[in-house]
């Protein structure tokens, strides 16, 4: 398509033009989110077998990185083992000698652990109580508990323990964060339970005051049992998104831990490639959901997935944020421009009066493109994607007068324009296009000698 955007007198400091998709869609190895979720389409579309698709995701999680979460390879299996051959399954856990196994169970009473002193599965083996448990046991049994009266008992989350019954957590060395299993047969208990790496030695820092091995150990609990909800919730579609939103939990339960910055700004998210769609989106999409979170109130994310989990028919989750918005009396593409504007404004570009809580620890968009020197008109073919934006960032010179007036021509009605604002005083103005005369346009009377940029 071709874009014709004019910009009435000449920039007096950076400024941001965005522009997205607004379409409605029915329908620490960043790189391998992505590569599972196209491995899944292909089996899907039937061009690989559920063998060929298993062994793929496989080699995906085997390849030596550190990985966040391996549940979508464990559902897989689940979902489709009699498609799989028993000899490409992963091996049953093997056997814990009785003389090393330990179990604690949680404050709450909901959460049961089962640990090793001995061996490569060993936790760390510190007790500063000396109560007999180990502290990075304990400090599990109070993630469970934290994870879960915030998910179930303040955020409202269907409760994945049925009464009088506990669920399991066990921890395994690994390469990878944590894993939520189905369970085949789990008569009258849980339909799930969870793994977690078993020391956190040699992963990525976070933020949290008590040190990193229990920021990590905090957040995957809450991710995994995020997904342990999920299992009550979803469908074939919102599984897609499952990661983004367990990664969301992360930041909702322990928000000073901050380990989801380990994967933004790289090529698969909006901050360092905005042109890439976010459907499906996974670990580095969070911010995409946190938006609605901390723009709409804690109650948007519940009420979705209780949309999803009650429609008669398979809701994608976007149509199910849609019908959300809609309720509240909020229009789905205005909801979209701001959301992509906020992205901007994160970083170098942040403010303390527009866009996220935290966006000044946010990368700097990466825009795709700057222009320093321009004339009245800009015209550029450019190619957008569905759920996707293209940030065009104005750097001109110092020497403008006048107001400021942002005029976009597009053939497409798909198109949005959204502009930010930042003002000498502080101030950020945010704005959408209306259209006008052939155009869509910004006019709102800003003086170029009161922007910042």
């Amino acid at each position: 398509m071709v874009l014709k955007t004019k910009y009435r007198n000449i920039f007096k400091r950076p400024f941001c033009v965005a522009l997205f998709i607004s379409l409605s869609i029915s329908g620490f190895a960043q790189s391998s989110t992505k590569a599972i979720t196209e491995i899944q389409k292909e089996y899907k579309n039937g061009i690989l077998s559920a063998n060929e698709a298993y062994t793929q995701m496989k080699a995906e999680y085997d390849n030596g990185t550190i990985h966040k979460c391996t549940t979508p390879l464990h559902v897989f299996a689940h979902k489709h083992k009699a498609e799989i051959s028993p000899s490409l399954l992963l091996p049953k856990e093997k056997a814990k000698s009785i003389s090393s196994s330990n179990t604690y169970i949680s404050p709450s009473g909901k959460f049961e652990f089962t640990y090793e002193t001995t061996g490569s599965d060993a936790v760390p083996m510190a007790d500063g109580n000396t109560n007999g448990i180990p502290d990075y046991v304990e400090w599990a049994a109070e993630a469970a508990d934290s994870s879960y009266n915030h998910l179930i008992l303040t955020l409202g989350y269907p409760d994945p323990i049925p009464a009088d019954t506990t669920y399991d957590i066990s921890f395994y060395d690994s390469n990878f964060y944590g894993q939520a299993n189905p369970i085949s047969q789990p008569g009258n208990g849980p339909i799930s339970n969870i793994k977690i790496e078993n020391d956190f030695v040699g992963f990525p820092e976070n933020n949290d005051p008590d040190g990193d091995q229990r920021g990590a150990l905090r957040v995957t609990i809450a991710h995994e049992f995020k997904h342990a909800i999920q299992f009550l919730q979803e469908n074939s579609e919102s599984f897609n998104w499952g990661e983004m939103d367990a990664t969301l939990a992360e930041e909702v339960v322990y928000d000073d831990v901050n380990d989801y910055y380990n994967y933004l700004g790289g090529t698969e998210d909006v901050f360092g490639n905005p042109g890439k769609t976010v459907i499906t989106g996974s670990y580095e999409d969070i911010t995409w959901a946190l938006f609605f979170h901390e723009k709409y109130g804690a109650d948007f994310w519940p009420t979705v997935w209780d949309r999803i989990q009650n429609s008669l028919i398979d809701l994608t989750l976007l149509d199910a944020i849609k019908l959300e918005l809609t309720s509240r009396g909020i229009l789905y593409t205005e909801a979209l421009r701001e959301l992509y504007a906020w992205h901007f404004a994160s970083g170098l570009y942040s403010s303390l009066f527009f866009g996220f809580d935290e966006a000044s620890f946010y990368p700097t968009p990466n825009p795709q493109r700057t222009d320093t020197e321009i004339t009245d008109q800009l015209s550029d073919s450019i190619s957008v994607s569905k759920f996707s934006s293209y940030f065009l960032h104005v750097n001109p010179s110092e020497t403008a007068t006048g107001d400021v007036s942002i005029l976009l021509q597009t053939s497409s009605s798909d198109i949005s324009l959204a502009v930010v604002g930042i003002f000498k005083n502080g101030t950020v103005a945010f704005e959408y296009a209306e259209p006008e005369a052939g155009y869509m346009v910004v006019n709102e009377g800003w003086k170029w000698a009161d922007i910042d940029r």
